[in-house]
Parts: structure tokens; sequence; C-alpha cells
């Protein structure tokens, strides 16, 4: 009976290496001509159950299957074929089976291996008596000859050159002379060990020496990169310290603290992980190591490289502490302008400053990506003038609720204010001249830019279609108040750090959201200042919370509340998709 096969991949793998494990196993099937049955995953995703019972729970893709049964992965497969195991599994043997077959030969060769031995040895005993007598019959013969010749007592036959008979009237002298030799003959070879073995000790030293300085070599060299690892893991301590201190200052009371949980974080998940770990069961997670191929990360921390790409380009710049603030307006302006007014005195002057690079903005708070609804980007209504006029590339903008006057007259000047209340209207003053570009779509805008970023894989899941791709590039400060949105997001860090606060869809009722107009799916609370006579249920809500750096993506699931604060200079991009 022929076996069955099954490859479950998936046409989604995440990884080049998952990409390239399922290349590995098919093209080895194809080799062997076998018959087999590829389930893609990602388009039967109900398959999954007899992947996981056939392999007891194991869900790494990809996986070969015969007759029900895991063989293995892409590595293991080619172990089996390295050891000529592959094709007993292929035609549906067990692994017990594969198993006793290999014991049976083992043992088989172990029982022959005792008379191949035992024949093998007196003939090699054989062989090396006779090279060594034929080594030394010469050797031999050399010294029954020399003692003939001195003794004049045995007859030899000459052999040729033939050796003359020594003159009777010196037997006396000849047999000194040949003596002599064979005297000097064995000093000189009792010598020749002597003068080997004082050579062979004096180059010990030498071998030892260079042996040694062999071991020592890396091992000096393990020490100093054990050395340096130590050093930047501390410079890195050190600036990581200086960010979180940095942070504290501007972020809202009780933030990374005991009142909050950490957002869970995970390195590279597969598009099945994340779909059953989170995106199914709507649950935040900050992914690591997807971001690794944007050009943005080297490139948004330096603004001159952005004022170069599209320094002449207009768009829209929010002024003012957040879209619910008094006094809140937006203005064109080119993005040169943008950095310059911006970008540039806050990275010299305000606190958090650029370390880390540029960083940016969240989800939208309403509406559809900032595209036709929702407070960014449908706040001017139809009929209402425009708040400004565009003159030579330059444009100011009149913030709402607020009006032009002319100069006043001179007055007394006011009485000195406290500390606390100079510091908080100091704040107030600083928030109300922030610009923030804030959930623009601004890769349409600028193809050059959309060259630097990369649609996450995940956003291949559920129905696959991206909605906007929005960009937030702004300085220290800069917020996006408390809101829901409607779409699963992905809220790629760029370059710089940003404070993110989620609660959860059960928590609705603490949000407070407003009851009517277009901020429906925004709170009321005030995050930095919340006031808890007016809003009691929002202190005892739970939350979880993360501070993004570049590189890091989170997930915000459809329908969580979340608030941002960018702690640096910023830029990030979020991807919207259903």
């Amino acid at each position: 009976m022929t076996a069955t096969v099954v490859l479950y991949a998936t046409s989604c793998a995440a990884t080049v290496k998952a990409k390239s494990d399922i290349s590995r196993i098919k093209n080895l099937l194809d080799a062997k001509r076998v018959q087999y049955e590829e389930v893609d995953l990602s388009m039967e995703p109900h398959r999954r159950e007899a992947m996981l019972a056939g392999s007891e729970g194991l869900s790494k893709l990809p996986q070969l299957h015969v007759n029900g049964r895991l063989v293995g992965g892409a590595d293991d497969i080619q172990e089996f074929e390295d050891w000529g195991e592959l094709d007993a599994y292929l035609a549906g043997k067990t692994q017990e089976e594969i198993l006793a077959a290999v014991t049976a030969a083992a043992a088989g060769f172990a029982a022959a291996t005792p008379e191949t031995t035992a024949a093998a040895v007196p003939a090699a005993a054989a062989a090396a008596a006779s090279a060594a007598a034929a080594v030394a019959a010469p050797a031999a013969a050399a010294v029954v000859t020399a003692a003939a010749v001195a003794s004049g007592a045995a007859e030899v036959e000459p052999t040729e050159p033939a050796v003359p008979e020594p003159e009777p009237a010196i037997p006396q002298a000849a047999a000194s002379a040949a003596e002599a030799p064979v005297a000097a003959e064995q000093p000189a070879a009792a010598e020749q060990p002597a003068a080997a073995e004082q050579l062979k000790a004096e180059a010990q030293p030498a071998e030892q020496q260079a042996e040694q300085e062999q071991q020592e070599e890396p091992a000096a060299q393990l020490q100093q990169e054990e050395q340096e690892e130590k050093e930047t893991a501390a410079a890195e301590a050190t600036a990581a310290a200086a960010a979180r201190a940095a942070d504290a200052a501007l972020l809202p009371p009780g933030s990374l603290g005991p009142r909050g949980t950490p957002v869970a974080t995970a390195e590279l998940p597969s598009l099945e992980a994340f779909w059953r770990n989170y995106m199914s069961t709507d649950t935040p997670v900050v992914v690591m190591g997807a971001m690794e191929d944007w050009p943005a990360l080297t490139r948004w921390c330096d603004p001159a490289y952005l004022v170069a790409v599209a320094g002449p380009r207009t768009v829209p710049v929010e002024v003012g502490e957040h879209y619910l603030a008094e006094g809140w307006g937006q203005q064109l302006m080119t993005l040169q302008q943008f950095v310059e007014r911006h970008i540039a005195p806050g990275a010299a002057g305000t606190q958090g400053g650029t370390q880390g690079g540029t960083q940016g903005g969240s989800g939208s708070p309403g509406g559809s990506g900032g595209q036709g609804g929702g407070p960014r980007g449908g706040q001017q209504h139809e009929g209402e003038p425009q708040q400004g006029s565009e003159e030579e590339g330059h444009t100011e903008a009149v913030p709402k609720q607020q009006s032009v006057h002319q100069q006043p007259e001179q007055q007394e000047p006011p009485p000195p204010q406290q500390p606390a209340q100079h510091e908080a209207q100091q704040r107030t003053s600083l928030a109300a001249g922030r610009g923030y570009l804030a959930q623009h779509p601004l890769f349409d805008q600028i193809p050059s830019l959309a060259a630097d970023i990369r649609e996450p894989p995940y956003c291949v899941l559920g129905e696959g279609e991206v909605q906007s791709i929005n960009a937030w590039f702004g300085p220290p400060g800069t917020v996006t108040p408390l809101h829901t949105d409607p779409h699963p997001n992905l809220l790629c860090q760029a370059a710089g750090r940003k404070y993110v606060r989620l609660y959860s869809p059960a928590h609705t009722q603490a949000m407070y959201p407003h009851a009517e107009g277009m901020h429906t799916n925004t709170g009321q609370v005030d995050v930095d200042e919340p006031d808890h006579e007016r809003h009691p249920l929002f202190a005892a809500a739970p939350f979880q919370d993360c501070v993004l750096e570049p590189g890091h993506m989170l997930f915000i699931p459809p329908g969580w509340w979340h608030y941002v604060k960018s702690t640096t200079v910023s830029f990030s991009v979020s991807f919207w998709w259903r």
C-alpha cells in the first residue's frame, strides 16, 4: 500500500528561512519522485487540527507527515536523507521499525568483525616480521663479513666484487685495522641518538613557548572582547537610564509602574503564531525584529535627510497641545519649515532632544486613518473658511478660538506668579506652540519616503486589505489623546521613542467617551492630569503600557483605547488594515 505523504506549509511565510525550508523539502521530494499533497494552511486553516494531531501539538512550519504522523521539518528530512533513512520513512515505516532495522544491521556487522580481525592480525604480523627480517638481513651479513675479515677464521665465499684474501704477513695489522672502524662506528652510532635528544630538548622550549603563545593569544583576545562587551553594556545601560529619566519628566502619572502591566513582546512571530496568539484574541503585542529591512531606521534619524528628500513639499501641521485643546489649529507649511520651526529647535533645546532620533504618532483617533472623517483630516468642515492663506510656499494659520487684535495699550505689569503656577503656564505655552505632522498620508505624496518603509507581513491576515498608511512626525511632548480605532493597527517606530498606554474595550465606561459629536471615539479623561472627581472610574481601570524604541512594531487591536506621547523627536508609521 502506498504511503500518504503530506507537506504542511504556508504561502505567507514570514521569514526567509521558512520559505527556504519549504523549498528544500519540496525539492527533495520532487527529486525522489514522491507523490505528496502540499497543504497551504494560510488558505486552508481548517487543516491545522489534523497537523497538530499528527505532530502532538507542534505548530512550526513546514512539516512533513507520512500516514498522518510527523516525520520532521526541513533539517530533520535532510538528516534522514544523509543517513539513508528517508526512503524508509517515505515508504510508511515507523521510527521503531527503522530503528530495529538499523540495530539488526549493526549487530550483524559486529558479529562479523571478530573473525575478520582474527584472520587479519596474523597476516599483518607475518608481513611485519618478513619486512623486519628483510631489513635486518643486510646488516647481519655486513657484521659477519667484518668479523670474518678481522679474524680470518671464517670461510666466506667472495661476492662480486671479490674481496682479496689478507696477506699472511700482516694478520695482526689487518685485525687492528678492521677493529678500528668498528670501534669508531660504535661511539658515532651512540652519539646520534644523544644529539637528536639534545636537539629535541632544545626545540621543546621553543615549541612549548609557541604553543603557549597560541593558547594565550585567543584567551587574551577573548578577554579583550569580553571587556569591550562589558563596556558597551555599561554604556547602553547608562544611556537607557538617562533616556528613562528624560522620559519620566514627560510621562503621565503611574506610567511604567506597578499600576500597569507591560505590553507583551514577541521576537518576529510567524504569521500563524501572530494570528493565533494576538490577532485572533485581540491581544496587544510589541513585535521585535520585523523592521530590520527598513532603510528608514538609519535615514530618518537625521532631519536633514527628510529636508533633502521632501523639504519643498507642503504638509498640514497641527499646532497646539492636541486636537481637543483650546487654541488647537492646523497650518500648511513646507516640510523644511516644519523641521526648522518645530523639530530643530526641539532637538536643540527641548527635553528629550534628538536622542534616539525621530519618532511619531499612533493610530487615528477617529474616522478611517485620516482619510475622510475623524478629528484629524476631517476637522475642516464644508463652508468653513480656510484658516490662513498660502503665499510663496509659506502659510500662516490663525488658531481656532483665537482672533487677531491690535497692539494692546500698555498696562501695569502683572504681580509675580508662584513657581508652580509659572511652571504650569510655561508648559501650556510650550504645548500651545508645538507642531505635529500627524496622521498624514505622506507616503502617497512623497514616493521617495515610501521607499524607506516596508509593509508588515502581518497585514495579509484577516481580509488582508490595507486601509491607510500614515506618518506621525513631531518634537518631544506631542500627544494623541485617549481614543479607539475601528481597525487593526500596527504602529511602527522608525526613530526615537514613544510612550503608549492601552486600555481594554471592557473598560470603555471608565474612559468617559464623548456622548455625541465627532469625538465619540475619544475619551474625556486627560491622562496627563486626570480629574478623579469628574472621572472616578478612571483611576481603577487596569492598563498596559510600553515605550517603543526604533524597530519596534506595536499591534493595537481594534476597539482598544490608547493614549500616545512622544518622549523625543519622533517619527513613526501606522498601518491600518482589515
